[in-house]
């Protein structure tokens, strides 16, 4: 039998994605889960010291003869502490693994080797690849055909062992000149204090905009709206832009960045509608579509999406409260 749920369209889980690690995830559920970030060693530090205790063998030194030498019982207990963190990692490997209602995705460095013994894993990478042909299916993705974030795109990362640092920072130099890069908002800044009204239409904003999120254009279940918001959604969806929806890709809450010489802009667009041989971008307001700072707020977005589509772009803003939509480029 069909088991249907029902949430509202409102609820505070919306769309979001909670990032915690495996041990703060025992005991919770989600319907889809993405194991990220796999590939990370345990620390092995207390392995290497020259003076420990461990239960099984009690306190362990080195012994001196001619120099520093390990005995037979520091190392039968890196063995033990190698099978003890073996088995905590398979245990974690597991929770993490079964903390999904419905689907598990697991994004990992392409394998290229497998340890011939579930012994010789050290990570939660070795354990996928070691067990990757029980996969129900595998996806190979291209990083660099991604739509990625100037962001991420520009995030340095570098190992210790891959550079040798100086015991200094004066030996860094500047191959080009220094300059000052001013980054923008694309969005209206309001700099002043609310009044009670306006604090009020703000959260109806907010929750409108969360709606508009939300709900699926292409194919709306409004059994999951109440009547108010089943008759906002309605009446959004029966402009005469949007009479051939079903044939466009839609892009909700995209967020982009633009950056020249001096200056980068960013910010995240409602919606973008992209039809075969045009593009609409459609902001919400919740009544007001006459402020000339939208014009600006507009034009950024628009040489966003040319940018990246190369088609015709228009833009509009949409009124929630008056129901219409006004061209503005």
């Amino acid at each position: 039998n069909d088991i249907k749920i029902k949430l509202p369209a409102l609820s505070n889980e919306g769309n979001k994605v909670k990032i915690m690690t495996v041990h703060k995830s025992k005991g919770l559920e989600f319907p889809i889960c993405y194991f990220i970030h796999n590939f990370s060693k345990t620390n092995e530090e207390e392995k290497t010291k020259k003076f420990t205790y461990i239960e099984n063998f009690g306190i362990l030194t080195p012994f001196y003869d001619s120099g520093i030498g390990s005995t037979i019982k520091k190392e039968l207990s890196k063995q033990h502490y190698n099978l003890e963190a073996l088995s905590e990692k398979i245990r974690l490997f597991y929770v993490a693994l079964t903390r999904c209602r419905e689907n598990m995705v697991i994004v990992t460095p392409e394998i290229t080797s497998i340890k011939e013994k579930i012994s010789d894993c050290k990570t939660f990478k070795d354990l996928i690849d070691f067990v990757s042909h029980y996969f129900s299916s595998v996806k190979h993705i291209d990083i660099n055909a991604l739509n990625l974030t100037f962001e991420y795109l520009n995030t340095k990362r570098f190992s210790l062992k891959e550079k040798k640092l100086e015991n200094t920072l004066n030996h860094i130099q500047l191959t080009e000149t220094a300059t000052t890069i001013e980054e923008k908002g694309s969005s209206k800044l309001v700099n002043r204090l609310f009044s009670k009204q306006e604090k009020e239409m703000t959260i109806i904003g907010n929750k409108n905009h969360q709606l508009f999120e939300l709900i699926d254009f292409i194919n709306p279940n409004y059994s999951i709206l109440d009547s108010n918001e089943r008759q906002i959604i309605k009446n959004f969806l029966n402009q005469d832009l949007l009479k051939d929806i079903k044939n466009a890709k839609i892009y909700k809450e995209l967020p982009f960045i633009i950056q020249n010489n001096e200056s980068i802009k960013k910010g995240i667009i409602d919606l973008v509608i992209e039809f075969n041989d045009r593009v609409y971008i459609i902001d919400y307001k919740l009544k007001n579509t006459t402020d000339d700072t939208y014009v600006l707020q507009l034009e950024s977005y628009k040489d966003y999406v040319f940018s990246k589509t190369n088609k015709p772009t228009s833009c509009y803003l949409y009124s929630i409260i008056n129901d219409t939509m006004t061209k503005i480029i």
